[in-house]
């Protein structure tokens, strides 16, 4: 189900800094960051959003509209983009190009789990994507242990009950029909009241 999105944002002069900035609500009461910046011809710095953001969902739109050769052309050239040497790095961009790509040789969720070892305060997010990683590698224990603790995570941050649903059609791109069943519990949607009541029973 669409949910319409308002939302307002500030175009900044300072030097340096992305033309367009705003913060974009969420159901669950957080906020996305979205950024852009015109080209140099249209007086910007072309700086955002950055390759790596650009080519991943650029891939993504291909692929729901049944493009799938465009759709990894666009997320191989995600891989090959520069990453920043100071600043964040699009993680969750990184890890699920490697993901649709198929990760055959484990880099995406090695990525992941690397990063679970070096964090101390660690993300619901960063679970979610170890979860769907091991998921993808047929993994089911490793996989719903990781979800289960990304759940705990979220609730214990008051970030949601259940994880965000638009991180389920990630889930639903890349896992079999099969095993949708056995995964769809851990996310909100439209029957986010038994999924919780589920989960909570396991």
């Amino acid at each position: 189900m669409l949910q319409p999105v308002a939302f307002e944002g500030a175009w900044q002069t300072t030097p340096g800094a992305t033309q367009f900035h705003t913060e974009i609500p969420l159901p669950n009461g957080t906020t996305v960051t979205f950024e852009a910046d015109f080209p140099p011809p249209m007086g910007g710095t072309g700086s955002a959003p950055n390759p790596l953001a650009y080519c991943f969902w650029g891939g993504l739109a291909f692929y729901r509209r049944g493009e799938q050769e465009q759709a990894e052309q666009r997320w191989r050239q995600a891989l090959r983009a520069p990453l920043p040497d100071e600043g964040t790095v699009d993680f969750l961009e990184f890890v699920m190009a490697h993901y649709y790509l198929g990760d055959k040789e484990g880099r995406g969720l090695a990525s992941v789990l690397d990063d679970l070892r070096q964090q101390q305060d660690v993300a619901f997010g960063q679970l979610f994507l170890a979860g769907l990683g091991w998921a993808l590698r047929n993994d089911r224990t490793a996989a719903h242990s990781n979800f289960r603790l990304a759940v705990m995570r979220s609730k214990s941050t008051a970030s949601g009950r259940l994880l965000p649903h638009f991180w389920w059609a990630f889930c639903a791109d890349l896992l079999p029909a099969s095993e949708h069943d056995d995964y769809a519990r851990y996310f909100a949607d439209a029957t986010s009241t038994r999924a919780e009541k589920t989960i909570q029973e396991k």
